[in-house]
């Protein structure tokens, strides 16, 4: 992990008002936002993490911060918030150490963990006690800090990304089948429908399962006569509606051809019977 970033977000004065646990969560606050999060939800009064007392009556309060995708923080305004936000908390027991936690939280506050360590306050005194820029180059030298970080950076905050993307997609794919294919029936050019097609295997299933409302207006709009289906049945044996539409089109540009063929050849049957003069 490159070094972590602490003098953009903290001053020295700052850092040294703070004790083991305060800097230690400026630490992975740096962390997340060097991961490209942004902070999301309330703001801390002071420092960078939220203190909240735990409800079992403890007396060692707990830091915490909410962060989501800087994509997903930069939504036009009155748009939802994320349905999944990703959470630090960072626990101080009752023998000096920490627990360091890292999960995603659902609307309806459930908590999926994807990280959780226990972090020896002993180790990371040495590495923690000294001045602002000391912590930053003592996490490359692969002390337990440093090991923590590399994990974070190389599973949890790349997973923590995926899902907080994934998961708060609001988009065409996320609508209803209906909407979607309400929106499909107004695209004018069959092209576009057909690249749609090709974007997901979703939505080319969705359009081979609603073949009758999309692909069907398309070939009923070329209003052909009923003689160019032949003399077969209209309902049996031609395939999907889709097929249907791509053979009229075939059909209609084999006979433009044809046209053009026949057109040219009058055109030269005439210039055959002009009398030529010398001069």
């Amino acid at each position: 992990m490159s070094t972590v970033p602490l003098p953009m977000i903290v001053d020295d004065d700052q850092w040294d008002a703070k004790d083991l646990a305060g800097r230690l969560g400026i630490v992975a606050h740096a962390a997340f936002l060097r991961a490209g999060f942004v902070p999301y939800g309330d703001e801390p009064t002071s420092g960078y993490l939220l203190k909240q007392v735990d409800d079992t009556g403890s007396s060692q309060p707990s830091l915490s911060r909410r962060y989501t995708a800087a994509q997903l923080a930069r939504r036009r305004e009155g748009a939802p918030a994320p349905a999944e936000v990703a959470v630090q908390e960072l626990l101080a027991q009752g023998n000096g150490d920490f627990v360091f936690h890292v999960f995603l939280l659902t609307r309806d506050g459930h908590q999926r963990f994807l990280c959780e360590a226990v972090l020896d306050a002993a180790a990371l005194a040495p590495l923690l006690s000294g001045r602002l820029d000391d912590p930053a180059r003592a996490l490359e030298t692969g002390s337990a800090g440093a090991r923590l970080w590399d994990a974070l950076a190389e599973w949890v905050f790349p997973v923590l990304l995926y899902e907080l993307r994934s998961r708060n997609v609001t988009g065409f794919a996320s609508l209803p089948d209906d909407a979607k294919v309400e929106i499909l029936k107004r695209l004018a050019d069959w092209k576009d429908l057909a690249s749609v097609e090709c974007t997901s295997r979703q939505l080319r299933r969705l359009v081979t399962e609603r073949d009758g409302e999309l692909w069907k207006t398309k070939y009923e709009s070329m209003n052909l006569p009923t003689k160019a289906e032949g003399s077969a049945d209209h309902s049996e044996g031609l395939g999907s509606w889709k097929e249907r539409y791509v053979n009229a089109l075939r059909r209609c540009y084999e006979e433009w051809l044809a046209q053009r063929r026949r057109e040219r050849e009058a055109e030269l049957e005439r210039l055959r019977d002009l009398p030529f003069q010398f001069f």
